[in-house]
């Protein structure tokens, strides 16, 4: 299959679809995008006319019935992942499927049963997995630089009053979208408050469910297992939509997580994707430390070792590969999938446990998927 491009289509053509999927798609030389859905068709005729789509349709059925396709891109909001993913399977298609998998645990292990029961390749589109800084900690961790792995914490904070009409954006990010049509688009619609992303119910929650995914999915995968059991917390006076909260989680493996999630942190008077992070992991013989930036997907910052008090920098090594770029090497050449759909169902039982357990005021055990 070494010669073959690709024939892919795009079910949710939206923001990140425009922005990096089809682009990078495309940079492989070995992929070609021939068709996208969307519902709303001024912007899907948009994105056909700017991305030189052949192809569009306001019902992704349609789509899949209409074109001779090898795989899809599934884009949708969080909560419409698993009907298209499923018809795609049924389709004898391969998916790339955006995080999170699913906005409930039932929905995740609906998709995780399908998956294991195809042949077809199915990946998720977290960054992480393919960023250089990410694969040499979780090296140096399974090669025993710190020993064996006992603790993992966390603390993730953003700025996203923007989305709660409380922060307007930033004149130099206004110049950007701007500039470009596309972004002028797509982009633009995120915080207003009709977006989905303000509504609970497609959200799956709110940010700790979207961006949070992000940090869930690397800390699940240096800790090596999923969790078992949750514990939960969140202010309950806490602004509306606002994402506060600390986790505690246990590993089937005995690691345990601490997790503390803020999305309401003031970073400034304007928007402008500011966010900060650490994470730390402890092991028996030292500790691997990374911090995080903006909006927490991006790639590790100050990367280093500590063992016996002594403190050094760990050498990053690796290329960077797009979500992309691996779905592709992986259909083609038979590459390893770097970013697992079970791996996704154990980040959604963990974040959905998390919400249930703050609500609740209790430990919630976590069923294996």
């Amino acid at each position: 299959m070494a010669d073959k491009k690709l024939r892919i289509g795009i079910i949710g053509m939206g923001l990140y679809a425009s922005t990096d999927h089809i682009p990078n798609l495309r940079a492989t030389g070995r992929a070609e995008v021939v068709a996208a859905s969307r519902r709303d068709p001024e912007r899907l005729a948009l994105a056909k006319r700017e991305l030189s789509i052949p192809e569009t349709f306001t019902n992704w059925r349609e789509m899949l019935e209409q074109i001779e396709l090898d795989a899809v891109v599934v884009c949708t909001p969080h909560n419409y992942h698993l009907e298209p993913t499923l018809a795609a399977l049924q389709h004898g298609l391969h998916v790339l499927l955006e995080k999170p998998l699913a906005t409930s645990i039932a929905d995740a292990h609906t998709i995780l049963k399908a998956v294991q029961g195809s042949d077809r390749v199915v990946l998720m589109g977290v960054n992480r997995r393919g960023d250089p800084s990410w694969q040499t900690a979780q090296r140096a961790l399974a090669s025993g630089e710190i020993g064996q792995v006992r603790q993992i914490s966390a603390v993730m904070c953003t700025d996203l009053r923007v989305f709660r009409g409380g922060l307007p954006v930033s004149q130099g990010i206004l110049s950007r979208i701007e500039s470009d049509e596309l972004l002028r688009t797509f982009m633009l619609d995120v915080p207003k408050s009709n977006s989905w992303r303000n509504d609970p119910a497609q959200m799956g929650g709110d940010f700790f469910t979207d961006i949070g995914s992000h940090l869930v999915d690397v800390m699940l995968w240096m800790g090596g297992a999923p969790a078992v059991e949750v514990l939960a917390y969140s202010p309950k006076d806490s602004p509306q939509r606002a994402g506060i909260l600390t986790v505690q989680a246990l590993l089937s493996n005995d690691v345990v997580l601490s997790i503390t999630y803020n999305d309401n942190v003031a970073m400034g008077e304007e928007f402008r994707f500011a966010g900060d992070g650490q994470i730390t992991v402890l092991g028996d013989k030292g500790r691997l430390m990374a911090a995080t930036k903006g909006f927490g997907s991006g790639p590790a910052d100050d990367l280093t070792i500590e063992r016996n008090g002594d403190r050094h920098p760990l050498p990053i090594e690796g290329q960077k590969i797009t979500p992309a770029a691996a779905f592709v090497s992986t259909i083609l050449d038979g590459a390893p999938v770097i970013a697992s759909v079970e791996d996704a169902a154990n980040v959604v039982a963990l974040i959905q446990s998390s919400y249930r357990s703050a609500l609740e005021r209790q430990i919630v055990k976590i069923e294996k998927m």
